[in-house]
Order: C-alpha cells, then sequence, then structure tokens
C-alpha cells in the first residue's frame, strides 16, 4: 500500500486498478475492471460498462494490524482485507452472502 494506494488485479477482465485509500475519511476512485460478485460464471460481466467507483479507506486496528476496506459504489458488494504483520497474513472477506473467507500468508514484508 504505497502513497495510501491500494493495488488490485481484476479475476475477470485481468486489468490492474489502483485505490486511493482515506485515513479517517472515504476516498472515491473510478475503477478499470470489475467488482467482486457471488457469482463467477463465464461471461457474467460481459455486456456491463466498466465504470464502476469504489469508495476505500483504512485503520491500524492495532500496532501490527491493518484493516482496509473497500465498497464497490455503483454496485451490491464490498471487501475487506485484514493485513497482520505479525502472522505475515491477510484474511480477505468479501460482503455478499455465503462469501468464502480467505487467509493469505505472504513472503516478506519491509517496513516503508
Amino acid at each position: 500500500i504505497p502513497g495510501n494506494e491500494l493495488i488490485r488485479i481484476d479475476p475477470v477482465s485481468g486489468k490492474k486498478d489502483g485505490f486511493d485509500l482515506g485515513h479517517g475519511e472515504w476516498l472515491y476512485s473510478p475503477m478499470h475492471g470489475y467488482p467482486v460478485y457471488s457469482i463467477n460464471s463465464i461471461n457474467m460481466m460481459r455486456d456491463l460498462r466498466d465504470d464502476f467507483v469504489t469508495a476505500a479507506a483504512y485503520a491500524w486496528t492495532s500496532s501490527s494490524t491493518l484493516e482496509v476496506r473497500v465498497h464497490y459504489v455503483n454496485w451490491i458488494s464490498g471487501t475487506t482485507l485484514v493485513f497482520d504483520f505479525d502472522k505475515q497474513e491477510v484474511t480477505i472477506r468479501d460482503t455478499y452472502p455465503n462469501s468464502k473467507v480467505e487467509t493469505v500468508h505472504f513472503v516478506e514484508y519491509k517496513k516503508p
């Protein structure tokens, strides 16, 4: 998250997005791909315009835990990322019903 920006690769389009993150406020950014969705059918967003907007903010919930929330303003979903730097893992939770919670370990972290 260099310079208060979160980078995301869209799994459907393969496009790279950068979201501005607010601290104590929501920052709005256009995105170039598609938001997370509860189904992954073939061509599920083929005819949709891809002019979605995100509102994103972050907060340190402890000295080693960073929480990032991304809401897709003109869509029905959002994502919460919780980075635990002591455990070197990030937990990803989408906001739609029955979403799968994923925890991924990262290999290396260098403090800026």
